[in-house]
C-alpha cells in the first residue's frame, strides 16, 4: 500500500514486520526498539516526544519517553517490527479522525499523526477493560501502525450497533464509538467460564480492532505450559529412579 509517497508492505507470518519504501525527504516516527534493518541513505535521530506533558502521557500510556525519527536522505528502505510475536495493523487516518489505542500498541506513524494522552476517568472501566486509564489517542493525517498479538480482526459498527469483547482483546477503536464495562449476567459463567466477571461492550458508530490473544492470556498460557512441563519432568525423574 502507499501511505502518501511512502510504499508500505506488511510481511505476514507469526512475527510480522513492516517494510517502508521511502523516497528522499520522507520521515517515519518509530517507537524505540522497533527498527530492524534499513538500506539507502538514512538519518536517525532520537527526540523527546513533544512537551513535558506529552512525555508524561507516554509513560502513563505504556510507551517510552523518546521517539525515533528516521528520515530518508535518498531512496531508502526501512523494516520495523514489534518487540514480540504478533501482527502489524496499518490504519490510514484523515484530518479529524481520533483513534484510541491500548497501552504499548503503537509501533510507528507517518505524516502528521501524533500520539497524545487520553485519560479514562471511569475507575472500573480503566481497571477491568484492559485498556487502562491512560490510553494513546492518535490524531492527524497520515498512517498509524500498531502491533497486536495473534489474529487481528476489524469490525465496522453502525450507529447503535453493539458487540461484546473480552477484556484485554481490544487493540484500538475510533473515539466515535463508546466503550462500556458490563458484568456477565450468568454468575456461574463468571466464576467458572474462564472469561472473568466482566466484558467490554462497544457501541457504534466506529471501527474496532480486536486481537485474538492478549498479552495477559499469552502469559497465562506460558505459565500453564511451564507447569505442565515441570510436572512431566518430575514424573520422568521419579520413574527413572525406581
Amino acid at each position: 500500500m502507499a501511505a502518501g509517497s511512502v510504499v508500505t508492505t506488511v510481511h505476514r507470518g507469526g512475527f510480522e514486520a513492516l517494510e517502508l519504501e521511502m523516497p528522499a525527504g520522507a520521515v517515519v516516527w518509530a517507537e524505540p526498539g522497533a527498527f530492524v534493518s534499513g538500506s539507502g541513505d538514512l538519518d536517525f535521530a532520537v527526540t523527546a516526544a513533544g512537551s513535558v506533558r506529552a512525555m508524561i502521557g507516554r509513560l502513563l500510556s505504556g510507551e517510552r519517553l523518546m521517539r525515533q525519527r528516521i528520515m530518508a536522505r535518498g531512496p531508502s528502505r526501512v523494516v520495523l517490527a514489534g518487540e514480540g510475536p504478533g501482527g502489524v495493523l496499518e490504519i490510514p487516518m484523515r484530518t479529524g479522525d481520533v483513534l484510541r489505542a491500548t497501552r504499548g500498541a503503537l509501533l510507528a506513524t507517518l505524516g502528521s499523526v501524533q500520539p497524545r494522552l487520553f485519560l479514562d476517568r471511569h475507575f472500573a472501566r480503566g481497571v477491568f477493560t484492559g485498556m487502562g486509564w491512560a490510553q494513546q489517542e492518535l490524531r492527524g493525517e497520515g498512517t498509524a501502525f500498531l502491533h497486536a498479538i495473534g489474529a487481528i480482526l476489524r469490525y465496522d459498527l453502525r450507529p447503535g450497533e453493539t458487540m461484546a469483547v473480552q477484556p484485554d482483546s481490544i487493540v484500538a477503536y475510533d473515539a466515535s464509538a463508546r466503550l462500556d464495562l458490563r458484568l456477565w449476567s450468568n454468575v456461574v459463567a463468571g466464576m467458572f467460564g474462564g472469561e472473568g466477571w466482566f466484558f467490554c461492550q462497544v457501541t457504534g458508530p466506529g471501527r474496532v480492532w480486536v486481537q485474538s490473544l492478549s498479552a495477559h492470556r499469552a502469559l497465562r498460557q506460558l505459565r500453564r505450559t511451564r507447569r505442565t512441563s515441570a510436572h512431566s519432568s518430575r514424573t520422568q525423574i521419579e520413574e527413572g529412579t525406581r
